[in-house]
C-alpha cells in the first residue's frame, strides 16, 4: 500500500510539476502578449500624435492660405483702383487735347478777325 500510496504520490508530484509548467507557460504567453499590447498602443498613440501634428500643419497652412488670399484681394483691388485711376486720367488728357485742337482751330480766323476790326476802328 505504502507503494501505491508512494506512487500516487508521485504522480501528484509530476501532475503538479506539470501543471507549474503550464501555469509558468500561460503568464509568460500573458506577459508576451501584454507586452504586444503595450507596443501596439504605443505605436498607435505615436501614429494619433503625428495625425494631431499633421492636422495642425493643415490648419495653420489653411490660415495662412486665408491670410494670403485677403492680402492679394486687397493688393488686387488697389491695383484695379490705380488702373480706374489712370483710365480716367487719361481720358481727361484726351479731352484737354481734343479742346485745345479746337481752340487751336478757330483760334487763327478769330485772330484774323479781331486785327480786321482793328483795322476798321483804327480807319
Amino acid at each position: 500500500m505504502e507503494r501505491c500510496n508512494m506512487s500516487q504520490q508521485e504522480e501528484a508530484k509530476n501532475k503538479e510539476a506539470k501543471l507549474v509548467k503550464k501555469i509558468q507557460e500561460l503568464e509568460s504567453r500573458q506577459m508576451s502578449k501584454q507586452e504586444e499590447a503595450s507596443n501596439e498602443i504605443a505605436k498607435l498613440v505615436k501614429r494619433i500624435q503625428e495625425l494631431e501634428n499633421r492636422q495642425l500643419e493643415a490648419d495653420q497652412y489653411h490660415i495662412n492660405l486665408e491670410d494670403d488670399d485677403k492680402v492679394y484681394r486687397t493688393v488686387l483691388q488697389n491695383l484695379e483702383d490705380k488702373v480706374g485711376r489712370i483710365s480716367k486720367e487719361a481720358v481727361t488728357r484726351r479731352r484737354v487735347e481734343m479742346l485745345n485742337e479746337r481752340v487751336e482751330t478757330y483760334l487763327g480766323p478769330m485772330e484774323r478777325l479781331l486785327n480786321g476790326l482793328r483795322e476798321v476802328d483804327n480807319e
